[in-house]
């Protein structure tokens, strides 16, 4: 009844990345722990890149295996270097969407397609976006602490009644949410059909 569906930017094997191999292990642990001990909740994996798919980072790993044994543990990933699937049709999957204040795109991604959305930041990495951020519940320092929001905000609780909802600053990252896509479409057709009115 409550689906999670977590995504990672890019998992790195080198002492420079931003989300290390380690890290991201620790993050899918957790959430495939909540899931074993949870029955009312599933989780669906997009990865941005195929080699990055937990079942090839981690095949044989006996909580994962686990987590699959419930039917309710999904990875959404197609192709053969990049995952082709986008994120808002994992999103579509899913109650509340996990991504990364690093790249944060498929979380803003699937905020735009409606679904609610949380960005972990366990670096404390610094944006020009922060002070917008600060606006909504949708990051959080950690795994441990989005997990323990998000059992908050299913009992009902008015502390993270709004957790990933980022209804009150998507206008600050697509100032063309006003229904009126088609129109704009049309008009630039028009333009560009009439050589004189393309310049």
């Amino acid at each position: 009844s409550f689906v999670l569906c977590y995504f990672d930017e890019s998992v790195q094997h080198d002492r420079w990345g931003c989300l290390h191999a380690d890290d991201h292990r620790a993050e899918l642990a957790a959430l495939a722990s909540l899931l074993l001990e949870d029955p009312s909740v599933a989780l669906v994996v997009k990865s941005q890149f195929e080699r990055n798919s937990p079942s090839r980072l981690y095949a044989g790993d006996a909580l994962f295996e686990r987590a699959r044994a419930t039917g309710r543990y999904v990875e959404l990933c197609v192709g053969s270097h990049r995952n082709i699937v986008f994120p808002a049709e994992a999103a579509l999957s899913a109650d509340l969407c996990i991504g990364h204040l690093i790249g944060a795109t498929a979380s803003l991604e699937a905020a735009l397609a409606g679904v609610c959305s949380v960005l972990l930041n366990p670096t404390g990495l610094r944006t020009d976006w922060d002070s917008i951020y600060a606006r909504a519940d949708i990051v959080y320092p950690s795994m441990q602490a989005l997990l323990e929001a998000i059992v908050a905000a299913r009992r009902g609780g008015t502390t993270h009644a709004s957790l990933g909802d980022w209804s009150t600053i998507l206008p600050e990252f697509d100032g063309f949410r006003d229904g009126r896509a088609a129109q704009r479409l049309r008009e630039l057709i028009e333009r560009c059909v009439r050589p004189e009115q393309c310049a």
